[in-house]
């Protein structure tokens, strides 16, 4: 362990040429230096970038391996993310979509209470402004059911699953893909 975290702090940020400052951390599928980064870089990077659609996986997902970050990575980005968006209405899209992503970032960590709460407040905005059947809606509501799942909480779960079941089912179809994942889903909730 020791050799690794030698070999942690000999690493130079990808983004800056700095070997000065805070730990050089990794959280992507990157082999050596070219995973590589200072958390307060990627952070300005994602700031400031864009993808070429305008989506915001700068902020998810590294730019050379493709592979979402995970870990302090993960978290870190996501913290920062929902931070920008504080001086923002508690509805506004942007906000509401930074706060999914660091629900799913608490999950990745561990933080099960904190990714509930947050997963509830996002679930219970977009309810009221988009209305039951928007697929944001249901994203969120999927993700608070992974949420319960993920907490040992199965019957609060299986209930919000099969609620969101039968709105996928009414809305897009019994074939359509996201209906077909809440049917795993739930399938998965059963054998749990």
């Amino acid at each position: 362990m020791v050799h690794r975290m030698a070999a942690m702090s000999q690493m130079q940020c990808t983004i800056c040429p700095d070997e000065e400052g805070a730990v050089v951390q990794r959280g992507c599928a990157c082999r050596g230096d070219a995973g590589a980064v200072h958390l307060e870089c990627l952070v300005a990077y994602a700031t400031h970038t864009r993808d070429n659609d305008g989506a915001w996986s700068v902020w998810y997902q590294c730019g050379t391996c493709k592979h979402d970050f995970t870990g302090a990575v993960a978290l870190g980005l996501a913290e920062a993310r929902y931070t920008q968006t504080e001086g923002l209405d508690e509805e506004d899209d942007e906000r509401l979509d930074a706060g999914l992503g660091l629900t799913e970032a608490y999950l990745i960590n561990g933080r099960y209470a904190e990714a509930e709460t947050l997963a509830v407040h996002v679930l219970v905005t977009r309810r009221r402004v988009l209305g039951n059947e928007d697929p944001d809606t249901l994203v969120a509501a999927a993700n608070l059911a992974t949420t319960y799942n993920d907490q040992g909480k199965y019957a609060e779960a299986e209930v919000l699953l099969a609620e969101v079941l039968a709105t996928e089912k009414r809305v897009q179809g019994a074939e359509h893909p996201e209906t077909l994942a809440t049917m795993g889903n739930l399938a998965s909730t059963y054998c749990d």
